[in-house]
């Protein structure tokens, strides 16, 4: 709140250039935090998706099957994982889990330039957040494999059922745009001086409303569906607002 001798009971909102500051983080935490405690169908399940991404070391990203993992010992984080809901694009598809590529995906990847800047910005958030685990469907589906492809679109209600925190990628037309870019300026600002000679700069906003459903790249997806209405949670990055 700002003492304004002329103006009373105004509100600023600070929209950061980074869209995930961590002011930002912060505050999604604390969603998150009142989700955890105050809502019942929010809280975490035994349920787990065939295969995860861990995250938890970003210069070895792994694909677990967890299958694998049986009696080996390895802790998945109290079963908890983000999923991404994202569109494809047009853009040539070459970082896929396919039947040539799973065992280099299981042996670990960097963070590198080589993984698309919507999939590398869903593990910095995830990362962020607390979340180990990472759900991706072209990368948790061996995109090559009919047979596993049938078996795991049939799990795909599940695993947004039971995600801890779905990512929705809202504005990104393509698996390379990414949706933490930095954000223009939004505001405009004006200086008042007061009946008294006092100068009082003022930052001023236009109020934009904008129909997601319509203009958003994510939405226009038919798979989106359930990625839309299934999950518990959503953190939906725009290009002017997270929500």
């Amino acid at each position: 709140m700002i003492d304004i001798p002329f103006i009373r009971d105004v509100e600023f909102t600070v929209v950061h250039h980074a869209p995930f500051s961590d002011s930002t983080r912060l505050h999604v935490l604390s969603w998150i935090m009142h989700c955890d405690t105050a809502h019942k169908c929010c809280r975490k399940t035994e349920f787990l998706p065939s295969r995860l991404l861990d995250i938890r070391d970003l210069d070895r990203i792994e694909l677990r099957e967890l299958a694998d993992d049986q009696g080996t010992g390895r802790h998945h984080g109290h079963k908890m994982y983000a999923a991404l809901s994202h569109c494809w694009g047009t853009s040539p598809r070459k970082f896929l889990t396919t039947k040539a590529t799973l065992s280099w995906m299981k042996s670990g990847f960097p963070l590198s330039s080589d993984v698309p800047q919507t999939f590398s910005d869903a593990i910095i958030v995830a990362r962020s957040l607390g979340i180990p685990y990472l759900w991706i469907d072209s990368l948790c589906i061996i995109q090559d494999d009919v047979s596993d492809w049938a078996v795991e679109a049939s799990r795909m209600a599940n695993v947004y059922s039971n995600v801890y925190l779905t990512i929705a990628a809202v504005d990104a037309g393509d698996d390379n745009d990414g949706f933490l870019k930095p954000r223009p300026s939004l505001y405009a600002k004006v200086e008042i001086t007061s009946p008294i000679g006092e100068v009082c700069p003022l930052y001023l906003h236009r109020e934009h409303i904008r129909n997601s459903s319509l203009d958003s790249p994510l939405f226009r997806r038919g798979w989106v569906l359930q990625e839309q209405f299934l999950p518990r949670r959503t953190v939906c990055f725009s290009a002017d607002k997270i929500s």
